[in-house]
C-alpha cells in the first residue's frame, strides 16, 4: 500500500509520543560507525509498503497468507534459481537468502511489475520501525525475523522485527548467505520525492 515517509532523523533520545523506536544496539552501531551515517533517517517520499500479513513460524511449514510474492516464488524455485530448506513450501518467502532477496527475487519482481530494479529493495531497519509505527500495526507481532537493506561492518546484514525480542523495535545481524527457516522479508518499492 502507498505510505509516505517525511525526511526526518529518529534518534535515539528524540521523544516521539506513543513511538516504538528501534533498540540500543541499533543506535550503539550508529554511534560506532559500524552502519551508515544515515541508519536513524528517513528518506523524504512515497514508497509502495508490502503490508502482507505475516504468520507464527513453527516447524518451516509456514506460508505467509493470501501472499502475492507465493507464484513468483514458486517459479524462481522451481527454476533453481532460489533454495529452501527441507520443510519450506516452495512458494514461502521464508528461508531465502539475503543474497537470493537482493540479486534473483527482487529484480525478478520488479521485471513482473514494470519498473526499474533500482526502486525495489528491501526495506531499511528504520523504514521497518516507522511503517509498523505510523501504517500497519501487525508489524512485530510475530515470531518471525524479516531482512533489511542495511549493511553492517563488511559484510553483515541487519534483520529484526520477532514478538519475542521485542517486536518492532527489534534489530541483530547475520551473513546475507544464512538460509534461515524462520526469515523472511518485505520488498519495498520507493519513488523520489518531488522536494527530495
Amino acid at each position: 500500500k502507498p505510505v509516505f515517509l517525511p525526511g526526518e532523523e529518529i534518534t535515539r533520545d528524540r521523544p516521539l509520543k506513543g513511538w516504538k523506536k528501534l533498540n540500543a544496539w541499533f543506535y550503539d552501531l550508529l554511534d560506532k560507525n559500524q552502519i551508515a551515517a544515515d541508519s536513524a533517517t528517513l528518506k523524504r517520499g512515497w514508497y509502495l509498503a508490502d503490508s502482507t500479513q505475516s504468520v507464527d513460524y513453527t516447524d518451516g511449514s509456514q506460508v505467509f497468507p493470501n501472499d502475492d510474492l507465493a507464484t513468483l516464488i514458486t517459479r524462481l524455485r522451481t527454476e533453481g534459481l532460489i533454495d529452501k530448506n527441507a520443510n519450506t513450501p516452495i512458494g514461502s518467502r521464508f528461508a531465502i537468502t539475503w543474497h537470493e532477496w537482493m540479486n534473483v527475487l527482487l529484480p525478478a519482481l520488479a521485471a513482473e511489475l514494470g519498473i526499474a530494479s533500482a526502486q525495489l529493495r528491501l526495506e531499511r531497519a528504520i523504514e521497518f520501525n516507522a511503517i509498523g509505527n505510523l501504517y500497519d500495526d501487525q508489524r512485530g507481532r510475530f515470531n518471525v525475523w524479516e531482512w533489511f537493506a542495511d549493511l553492517y561492518g563488511t559484510a553483515r546484514r541487519l534483520f529484526g522485527g520477532g514478538r519475542g525480542n521485542d517486536g518492532l523495535a527489534n534489530v541483530c545481524y547475520g551473513l546475507p548467505s544464512n538460509r534461515h527457516g524462520l526469515m523472511a522479508g518485505r520488498p519495498v518499492v520507493c519513488f523520489v520525492s518531488a522536494a527530495a
